[in-house]
């Protein structure tokens, strides 16, 4: 990482100079086509920069290189004790990055490094200003970026705005007025400070990720400019990850209960019970469910049949018995759910550790879609359609579920010990 980190600062370094020059050659260039016919000396600093702009249109684009070059120099020498501006020019970023020949995946150690610094710098920020709304003042590219340093120093104090003109400098006249002038504006805040935000609560201080957290993460990115290959990349790395992640989840799981024979265990529980414990147990469990006759007793959530398969393993009931009592408590398919939300929640895990089946995956993965836009705030009647939409596709994949018992008995097991 920090091979990579130091190529690119190189990198930035490099690309500064030859600004510089391509600059200074311009610049040469002008001053002796405009010698043919300027004569006299005055403002002619200012002429040349005039000149520049109309013969070659492209002073501006190097100056705002220039400055973007600055500022993630800047970052990349970040002092936690200073203050600094916030980087936001993913656009040009990748610009850089294409130069450089950096790979998809040093990009991502540069995106990643930039973020984090912009989350840093904008936590000890006293005011945040929208630089899209400040262009429409028409500044000029300098003195915005003298107003932005100065909105990010130590020495910015928001009471600017209320000391009589005679007790501030000339500089913190300026600026004054431009703050003025941006608070009539009436600004709400910068939309990429927002998606920053979004970044650090979803990506940043995440430590392990989700699909809903990829999915928010990639539309903040679209929002901060970064482009849309790397956003695909970006979800397709974590996805892969997520995925892995549930695999190694379940593959534990299936390993812990491979490795631990049920009648082992719980005939060490049993060895513990008295014979009122035992009876009591064993009355629960009649309750829900008759071993005799082989009936549910009554319509059981996916939570109560976890419950139920512990009981019977800390009496020393056999896996066989358990096993058939799963397969007529799924055949019956008694609806114990009022609510397709809950009943969405409580398989939620379950659907989880099948979702290596495509079936599941994709009602799984559908379902969390639902969710999302249901608790997006809206009328009654948008309600009322995605949460039947969750109800029909948990009933139709309850039957795919039903098939499979193998996280029941896992759970039950763990709840025994």
């Amino acid at each position: 990482m920090e091979d990579v980190l130091d190529r690119f600062k190189k990198s930035l370094e490099e690309e500064l100079e030859n600004l510089l020059l391509e600059f200074q050659k311009l610049t040469y260039l002008a001053c002796a086509e405009m010698s043919k016919y300027i004569k006299e000396t005055d403002n002619l600093e200012e002429k040349i920069y005039h000149f520049l702009i109309q013969k070659y249109k492209i002073n501006e684009n190097i100056e705002k290189k220039y400055m973007i070059i600055e500022d993630l120099l800047k970052i990349m020498n970040f002092n936690p004790e200073t203050k600094s501006i916030y980087f936001v020019e993913f656009n040009y970023l990748w610009n850089f990055l294409d130069k450089f020949n950096f790979s998809n995946k040093e990009r991502m150690i540069v995106v990643n490094y930039l973020l984090e610094k912009d989350v840093e710098i904008l936590d000890r920020r006293p005011l945040i200003i929208d630089q899209n709304h400040l262009e429409q003042l028409n500044l000029s590219p300098k003195i915005q970026k003298q107003f932005l340093n100065y909105i990010c120093s130590s020495n910015f104090n928001i009471e600017i705005l209320f000391l009589p003109e005679e007790q501030l400098t000339s500089s913190e006249k300026l600026f004054k007025s431009i703050l003025e002038d941006y608070i009539e504006m009436d600004c709400v805040v910068d939309p990429k400070v927002t998606a920053l935000e979004v970044v650090k609560r979803h990506f940043l201080d995440k430590g392990e990720l989700n699909e809903k957290d990829v999915k928010i993460t990639t539309k903040a990115f679209e929002i901060l400019n970064i482009p849309k290959e790397y956003c695909e990349y970006f979800k397709a790395v974590k996805l892969n990850e997520i995925e892995k992640q549930k695999r190694k989840k379940i593959n534990n799981s299936l390993n812990n209960k491979s490795n631990t024979r049920p009648h082992v265990v719980t005939n060490k529980v049993n060895n513990q019970l008295s014979k009122k414990e035992y009876n009591h147990i064993f009355r629960e469990i009649m309750s829900l469910y008759d071993i005799q006759e082989q009936k549910v007793i009554k319509p059981l959530k996916l939570e109560e049949i976890i419950y139920l398969i512990s009981l019977m393993y800390k009496i020393n009931i056999s896996k066989n018995e358990i096993m058939k009592c799963i397969k007529v408590i799924n055949k019956e398919a008694l609806n114990a759910y009022k609510n397709p939300l809950s009943k969405f929640i409580d398989y939620y895990n379950k659907m989880l550790f099948y979702s290596d089946n495509e079936e599941i995956k994709k009602s799984l993965n559908a379902i969390v879609e639902y969710m999302q836009e249901l608790y997006i705030p809206q009328d009654q009647e948008s309600y009322g359609f995605w949460k039947n939409a969750i109800a029909d596709e948990m009933e139709n994949i309850t039957p795919v579920l039903n098939k499979y018992y193998e996280y029941e008995l896992v759970e039950g097991n763990k709840r025994n010990v």
